[in-house]
């Protein structure tokens, strides 16, 4: 497992809006520092819909404070450049109604610079061509329990939490499905 913490640390992790938005919605951003210590990338797409749905959610005033004190420090913006604009325009007409736009501009700029994606929207991630590497919530529930030492119930308290929210995550235990999320981990530094 630490070989694939300094891999996916090397290569740089961009994250989409659901990913960022589940850690935000729990006040639980140390989780993710804890395994990408340094600064993760944010899409100027995935900042939109940040401040889009705390606006909905109508929490803009925590969002702001919460989020603010994370792009100073933490948080590195990738702007969505003109040369990826064909290429986002034919990905987006390709998966319109499955990907929102910060999953769409994360995928082409990690394709560019071959970043790790934070996403739980992998379904549909295969079309995308050249291939990426995907890193779901449940994958780095396995990441952060190494870092941590954590066991499975501390681990699954915080996975409930996010079930709460209605957030996307495996509805399996974490100890039931932590072996596969880690196979998965592995073939990252194959």
């Amino acid at each position: 497992m630490d070989e694939i913490i300094r891999e996916i640390n090397k290569r740089g992790v961009i994250a989409d809006t659901d990913f960022i938005s589940a850690f935000i919605q729990i006040h639980r951003m140390d989780i993710v520092q804890k395994v990408i210590p340094e600064q993760i990338f944010v899409p100027n797409a995935v900042v939109s819909e940040l401040e889009r749905n705390a606006r909905i959610l109508g929490n803009e005033f925590i969002y702001n404070d919460f989020i603010r004190s994370y792009y100073e420090t933490y948080f590195k913006l990738r702007t969505f450049n003109s040369e990826m604009t064909e290429a986002y325009i034919q990905q987006y007409l390709r998966m319109q109604g499955r990907f929102g736009e910060g999953e769409i501009q994360a995928y082409l700029i990690a394709c560019k610079e071959g970043y790790v994606v934070a996403s739980n929207n992998t379904a549909d991630i295969r079309n995308f061509r050249p291939p990426i590497t995907p890193l779901r919530i449940d994958m780095f529930f396995c990441l952060y329990q190494h870092v941590t030492g954590l066991a499975d119930l501390e681990i699954e308290s915080i996975r409930e939490e996010m079930k709460r929210l209605n957030i996307f995550i495996n509805d399996k235990p974490h100890h039931e499905i932590k072996d596969r999320m880690r196979r998965k981990l592995n073939e990252m530094v194959v």
